[in-house]
């Protein structure tokens, strides 16, 4: 009879223990932090004031056009137009330094081990496509500007004409000048849309790596 209690209860003894470590281990599931994302290292201040510095002023040159469109006093439009044609110049140089940094000083931070190839590739030709169209509107916009033959303001200076008049290479300078800016109009949502996408959906710090202030979230840096 004593040996048959003995064993009974061991048994219980047993089971209660493995019942325990078990709610133990459900405790312990239930508590673990959630697995994230990697960090990624960020972007040398350099390139982050060189990137947002140029999205100000591709802003502004949007609204300036788009105000000079919509503008009905003679002298103001001319205004705006000398501001939008200036600025203009200011982005041509800035986007020279940009390449320069670019092939020279910057570094280039690996793509998340999530992006597809094709995603990878997509990323690098639109950056290179935004170098292209930021050089080539100032160009396109001053041509037409002096195919006209009539003397123009740069930086509030009186330039005067620089060759006579030639309205169909003119014409064709305006109108490769507004394709050209319907083509970065365009880029540039594309751009946004996948800086959202890659925060709000990929969560893999490719948007926090540009960002100018930038708040370290839980995980394990990429360097």
């Amino acid at each position: 009879m004593r040996l048959a209690l003995a064993k009974h209860w061991n048994k219980c003894t047993s089971s209660d223990v493995f019942s325990q470590e078990l709610t133990t281990e459900i405790l312990v599931s239930d508590v673990e932090p959630k697995a994230q994302h990697p960090i990624r290292a960020r972007h040398q201040a350099l390139t982050i004031a060189l990137h947002w510095v140029t999205v100000l002023l591709v802003l502004a040159q949007f609204a300036l056009a788009i105000l000079h469109e919509h503008l009905s006093h003679a002298e103001i439009r001319r205004d705006v137009l000398t501001a939008h044609r200036s600025l203009g110049v200011v982005i041509w140089f800035l986007v020279v330094g940009r390449l320069a940094w670019r092939l020279l000083g910057m570094r280039l931070l690996p793509f998340p081990a999530s992006m597809a190839r094709w995603h990878q590739w997509g990323a690098r030709l639109s950056e290179w496509a935004f170098y292209g169209l930021l050089l080539a509107q100032p160009l396109t916009g001053l041509a037409a500007t002096v195919l006209r033959g009539q003397p123009f303001n740069l930086f509030g200076i009186q330039v005067p004409s620089l060759m006579a008049q030639d309205k169909p290479w003119a014409a064709a300078a305006h109108g490769t000048h507004s394709l050209g800016a319907y083509a970065l109009a365009s880029l540039v949502l594309v751009h946004a849309g996948a800086a959202i996408l890659h925060r709000v959906i990929a969560n893999d710090g490719v948007l926090d790596s540009m960002l100018p202030t930038w708040r370290q979230r839980p995980g394990t840096p990429i360097q």
